[in-house]
């Protein structure tokens, strides 16, 4: 009978939190919590992992030398908004750090700040990190962004090649990087405000 009350007592058809559903209406928050989980090195270092199993990949939609130029353009670019993103972040952050109650030590702030600095964006990119944002946005169709995210992560799977994949996070970083995307899309229009 216990066993019955458990299937009673669960809420059917509802799923825990996931970073998704803070893009639109907490995209600040949404951010946050990708770069807790990974830092900007870290989106670098994957994501080139996952262009190279995508270029290497014999079965995939790559197989044009157009397809494979457009890939390495949207890869660099996404690369760049990610730096831009964690910048606009942690400007909102130390905005509005009183509001939300996260008072980091300096040591760890600056800690943070030397790991997640800038390598591919210009000094006039850092100082307006918005313009990485909103270029990527006039370049990259939010449709598009989409359907090269998918092309991508299905590359990355059915990639048949030596080099080994590490499975455990992939559906975790595709989220993440699903997230940057909406967040930028969704604050477009606000961005040269931010």
């Amino acid at each position: 009978m216990a066993k019955e009350e458990n299937i009673h007592a669960r809420k059917r058809f509802h799923k825990p939190y996931r970073l998704l559903t803070d893009c639109r209406n907490r995209p600040f928050r949404c951010l946050r919590k990708v770069f807790q989980t990974f830092p900007v090195p870290d989106i670098h270092e994957q994501l080139k992992h996952w262009l190279g199993f995508a270029l290497a990949n014999d079965h995939s939609v790559y197989d044009e030398g157009w397809a494979r130029e457009d890939l390495m353009d949207f890869c660099h670019e996404l690369l760049r908004l990610a730096e831009a993103l964690y910048l606009i972040q942690e400007k909102h952050n130390r905005k509005f750090q009183h509001k939300i109650g996260q008072k980091l030590s300096k040591k760890i702030l600056k800690e943070l700040q030397v790991i997640n600095q800038p390598v591919l964006l210009t000094e006039e990119e850092i100082a307006d990190p918005g313009t990485v944002a909103q270029h990527f946005c006039n370049t990259f169709s939010q449709v598009y962004t989409q359907a090269e995210m998918q092309d991508l992560l299905e590359a990355v799977i059915t990639y048949g090649g030596h080099k080994k994949i590490y499975l455990g996070n992939l559906m975790l970083l595709y989220e993440s990087t699903q997230c940057l995307l909406c967040v930028t899309y969704a604050l477009s229009k606000r961005l040269p405000a931010i």
